[in-house]
This record gives structure tokens, C-alpha cells and sequence, in this order.
């Protein structure tokens, strides 16, 4: 029996660690921790074979570069792309390949998932696999390798984790006790619902969700083929439609954006919709898709960025619009803060007068609003500014729609005209009725 204790002493020549504190109880001293830890740092296979060869635990976790977290040394090598210790760990028939960190519970095929060298990260995870690696372990945050895999767009390793079996509809927190912990220690005044939100405003994403989130088309596209759930909502209540159509970039918060910071994307929104995803699905805030695209081109134009990248982002947003519109979105929602479509549409009208080649683009919208069965109500008339006035008539149009309701068959129209084109067991599961009887006309009407 040995144990053992490995501090830093501070660093020698070329920033080299020096390593002290083994205790050992009959072992050679050939086989210390201290002996493998360093073997490890200094990336030589060779000393780690002979290592394993006489027994040595490779599942003893170190404390490496003064990080807080401990790991195997199976993890610190797929975390800094050592292929060969790799191999050599995995040679030991007492490696755990799926054990996980005790702080993050990240697995070694995490780590190899987040290498930067792509190369490198595809040969580390085909020799994880090969040795047994599990695709469905997830990290403290519920994150699986796949999850990680789309949110990067490797398409390649996206297939490879699929054909292992990695489950296409797993979401990320799947559970809030571990991450609310490590939060609630730096402020023990929040409460716990409080500390959940904190943690991570994309809890519950999907692999679909990250990809639609990063705009990976070609990743979307091969998780709708194995099956992957468009209309599973995260914790924010948000499906991939909601997130294709206004996605935040996960640099928003820097100087240099690698893209806007707020943007939709048509390709995958066509995609989603292809497979029945949800035009009308309500978020949490009772935001639908549509809300969120015309809420975009409001936040888009306030961005401190290149007009003509607001002009490119909010026409894109517009072209969104039109597009859920043709495909028979409910044109009368409003979310919690009461916000019509319309009204979201018309107020955006202040925000675009100083981009004048967004002021058309935006009539067309609200006139399709219109057309797609809006019905007005008296408070419309006091949301249309002046500045619209010489674009369309607007005010005037609401008060003959007031004025003069649409009569059924005007209703009837517009209804058929939205619903062309959708299946008829979608239509019959998006009735307003009860689930049970929605599934029995459904399957009735397809036999």
C-alpha cells in the first residue's frame, strides 16, 4: 500500500516543475506518482510503458499546471493532444476511459472534443472510441461529446458519434443540483431558481439547438436525418426554430465578432420546417419565432457595428419574417409584455428611418402581417408613427379593418391558404384539443 502527495516547489531551468513529496510504502521508487506525473509533463511514452507494464494505476488523478481541477493522466494527454501517452494509457487493462474529473466530471473523450488541433481531436476521439469511450456520458453540465461536436460544426465527428450511438435529443443540464452548487459558493444570498438561471441561459440545449445556435447547416441537416426532435424547447422555452431564427453569437460580449450579435439563418430555418418544426411554438417570454425575428432587426439596429452589416443582418431578419409568414405563422400573437407582431413591426420603424433602404423591406413585412389575417384592435391606431406615413397608409388601413372586420369567408381563405402544403396529421396535432383526442384523429385520418 502507498500514498502519495505531489507539490510544486516552483520552477527550475526553462520553467521546468520540480516534484517533491511522494510517500511510499514498499514501492520501487521507479513507480512513484511523482515518476509518472513528470513522465506525463514531459510527454514520454517510453517511462509511462514501463510504468503500466509493472502495474501502475493509471486512474490516480493530479493536480496539473496548478489547475484546480484533478485528472488522470489519460485526460491531461487528450486535453493537450499527447497522442502517444494516449495510446499508452489506454494499453493498461485498469484504465477507466470514462471516468470523469471530480470537479467537472469531464470524461477524456470531452477533453479530446475540445482540442483545438482538428487533426489531432479526430485521431484522439477514434482512439477513444476504439477503447470503449461511451458518446452518451455526460459532463456536470449534462454536455456530451455530440453536443460539443455541433456546437463546433465538425460535421466528420458529428457522423462519427451518431453511427457510435450517441443519442441525437440529449440536452445539456440535465440536471441543476452540481452547476447551482459551484455557484451558490460565491454568493450564498441567491436563491436557487436564481443561480439556475445564472449558470446557463442555454440549459436544456440539444446537439440541434448548439448547431442552430452556431449556424452549422450541414450539421443541422445530419441531425434532422438520425432523427433529431426540432420542437424540444430548452429551459428558456426556446425550440431550434426559436434559436435558428434570432441566435445570439457566443462572442457577443467581445470587441471582435466573428459574426453579428444577434443573426437568423433561412437555410436552417427552411430545414426545421421541412420537418414539421413548430412555426407557432411558444418560448417562456411567449415569444414564437416570428417575435423573435422582428425583435432582431430591433436589436440589430441598435448595435454599435458597421451599417452595412446592419443593413445585410436586418434585411436577412426580414427575409425570415416573410418566410414564417408564407409558411402560416399566427400573425396574432403577443408575448408576456403584451407586444403584438404588428406592433413590434411598426415600432421598428423609428429604429430603421436612418438606414433608408430598410424602410421598404419593412412595409412589405407589415403589409404580409396584414394580409396573413391580423386583426387590429383600436390601441393599433396609436403605434404608427408619423415617419410611416409616406411609406403606406398605414393608420388609415387599420381603421377600415376595424371598421370593417374580415367576414368569415375572407377568414376561411386566409386559413386554407396558410395551411396548403403542411401535412394533414400536422394540422390535426396542432388543433387546440385535448393530446389523447388529437393522436386518435390523427391516426384515424391516416389509416
Amino acid at each position: 500500500m502507498w500514498s502519495a502527495g505531489i507539490t510544486s516547489s516552483g520552477c527550475g531551468k526553462g520553467g521546468r516543475q520540480h516534484y517533491h513529496g511522494a510517500v511510499i510504502h514498499g514501492m520501487p521508487e521507479d513507480q512513484t506518482p511523482a515518476k509518472f506525473y513528470k513522465a506525463i509533463l514531459e510527454n514520454n511514452p517510453k517511462v509511462l510503458r514501463k510504468m503500466i507494464q509493472k502495474g501502475f494505476d493509471v486512474n490516480i488523478p493530479f493536480r496539473f499546471d496548478d489547475g484546480l481541477e484533478k485528472m488522470t493522466g489519460l485526460q491531461y494527454a487528450c486535453k493537450d493532444g499527447l497522442i502517444a501517452i494516449v495510446e499508452e494509457c489506454l494499453v493498461s487493462n485498469q484504465v477507466d476511459v470514462n471516468k470523469g474529473t471530480p470537479f467537472d466530471e469531464a470524461t477524456a473523450l470531452h477533453f479530446a472534443m475540445r482540442h483545438d488541433n482538428y487533426d489531432m481531436k479526430v485521431k484522439m476521439v477514434k482512439t477513444l472510441l476504439s477503447a470503449g469511450a461511451n458518446v452518451n456520458v455526460g459532463d456536470h453540465s449534462g454536455c456530451t461529446p455530440l453536443i460539443i461536436a455541433s456546437e463546433q460544426g465538425h460535421l466528420e465527428l458529428v457522423r462519427l458519434l451518431l453511427e457510435k450511438g450517441a443519442d441525437v435529443n440529449c440536452g445539456l443540464n440535465a440536471e441543476d443540483f452540481p452547476h447551482a452548487v459551484r455557484w451558490s459558493l460565491c454568493n450564498l444570498e441567491l436563491s436557487l431558481k436564481e443561480v439556475n438561471e445564472m449558470c446557463d441561459p442555454f440549459k436544456g440545449n440539444t446537439a440541434l439547438i448548439q448547431a442552430c445556435r452556431e449556424h452549422h447547416h450541414n450539421v443541422v441537416q445530419e441531425l434532422l436525418k438520425w432523427g433529431a426532435n426540432p420542437n424540444i424547447a430548452n429551459s428558456m422555452g426556446n425550440t431550434s426554430l426559436h434559436i435558428a431564427c434570432k441566435s445570439e453569437s457566443k462572442n457577443i460580449y467581445t470587441d471582435k465578432l466573428t459574426r453579428p450579435p444577434v443573426a437568423g439563418n433561412i437555410k436552417i430555418i427552411t430545414e426545421l420546417t421541412k420537418q414539421n418544426g413548430n412555426v407557432d411554438a411558444r418560448n417562456n417570454h411567449g415569444e414564437t419565432p416570428l417575435l423573435r425575428s422582428l425583435e432582431g432587426i430591433f436589436e440589430i439596429i441598435q448595435w454599435n457595428i458597421p451599417d452595412d452589416e446592419k443593413v445585410w443582418t436586418a434585411e436577412n431578419f426580414y427575409k425570415i419574417c416573410q418566410f414564417l409568414i408564407q409558411n402560416g405563422c399566427d400573425v396574432n400573437v403577443c408575448n408576456k409584455d403584451g407586444k403584438s407582431v404588428l406592433t413590434l413591426a411598426v415600432s421598428t420603424a423609428d429604429q430603421v428611418k436612418a438606414h433608408g433602404e430598410l424602410i421598404g423591406p419593412l412595409m412589405t413585412v407589415i403589409r404580409m402581417i396584414i394580409l396573413a389575417g391580423y386583426r387590429p384592435k383600436p390601441k393599433d391606431l396609436n403605434i404608427v408613427p408619423e415617419n410611416l406615413s409616406s411609406q403606406i397608409p398605414l393608420k388609415q388601413y387599420l381603421q377600415n379593418m376595424i371598421a370593417n372586420p374580415l367576414t368569415l369567408k375572407q377568414s376561411s381563405r386566409i386559413s386554407i391558404r396558410k395551411n396548403i402544403g403542411t401535412p394533414v396529421c400536422s394540422k390535426v396535432l396542432m388543433l387546440p384539443l385535448p393530446s389523447l383526442l388529437n393522436q386518435y384523429i390523427a391516426m384515424e385520418g391516416a389509416e
